[in-house]
């Protein structure tokens, strides 16, 4: 793995740097402030990481679950590169940035191989430090659970929209869905019928599907209708799918 290390300093007369005799007005340790920077590497990286990538909503598995990994492949990369670096980061530096460059992508199976480089920075000791690291992030494709249920035509809610105004009901219902698909990716919409009166819509999310209800309900004067119905039994536990009448 190559690293290079970059630090700005000012010289002036003064005392003399016992390993390279310069001479500086401040000693760090006995050293001037490029042989004190020099010594040290403050930052680190494994040469290869490995991460499993769902390309369905571009979030990665870390730690026992599913974590955004922001909106497209560069963002995916850049999200990944700036936390592995700055998980690896020494205590003795303070406020650490790094920033991400993409030096090569290449196809690898049924996955990519990306090289970066990880320019880290920060301050020890009051001086300027600047870190070069070198990896390669190994993405498997995979697709997680919330995107296979997608896939599979998965749903927990039926939400019923009747609206006198139904073109501006209808997205405003589509903003409110957006707005939770962002923090909860089970809140996709999987079927939508248009039908007398209004649209029904399949949800893979019942809590969404109660909370759109509610936002209709406090900006609107919806009124709200919820059933449920009994659709089958999992590990002992019976399963139900709600059903949505959301009037305005």
């Amino acid at each position: 793995m190559r690293r290079s290390i970059g630090y700005r300093c000012a010289m002036s007369s003064g005392r003399f740097c016992y390993l390279c005799g310069a001479v500086t007005e401040e000693l760090f340790h006995g050293l001037c402030s490029p042989c004190f920077l020099g010594e040290k590497e403050l930052a680190s990286i494994p040469p290869r990481i490995s991460v499993s990538l769902c390309r369905g909503c571009f979030r990665y598995y870390s730690s026992g679950s599913w974590v955004d990994g922001g909106e497209s492949l560069t963002g995916f990369v850049e999200t990944v590169g700036r936390k592995e670096a700055l998980s690896h980061v020494s205590k003795e530096l303070k406020d650490p940035s790094v920033d991400v460059e993409i030096k090569d992508i290449k196809e690898k199976g049924k996955g990519l191989s990306v090289e970066l480089e990880l320019h880290v920075s920060g301050t020890t000791s009051g001086l300027e430090y600047r870190q070069t690291l070198n990896t390669v992030l190994q993405i498997k494709n995979v697709t997680c659970p919330d995107c296979s249920r997608r896939s599979g035509g998965y749903y927990e809610a039926i939400v019923q929209l009747r609206s006198e105004q139904l073109d501006d009901t209808v997205t405003k219902f589509h903003e409110q869905i957006g707005r939770l698909y962002a923090r909860d990716k089970q809140a996709f919409i999987v079927g939508e019928t248009l039908v007398k009166g209004g649209v029904d819509f399949k949800l893979g999310s019942a809590k969404a599907a109660k909370t759109v209800a509610t936002y209709f309900k406090s900006h609107y004067k919806a009124v709200i209708k919820e059933t449920a119905s009994l659709v089958g039994r999992k590990e002992g536990n019976d399963i139900y799918r709600i059903t949505v009448l959301i009037r305005i």
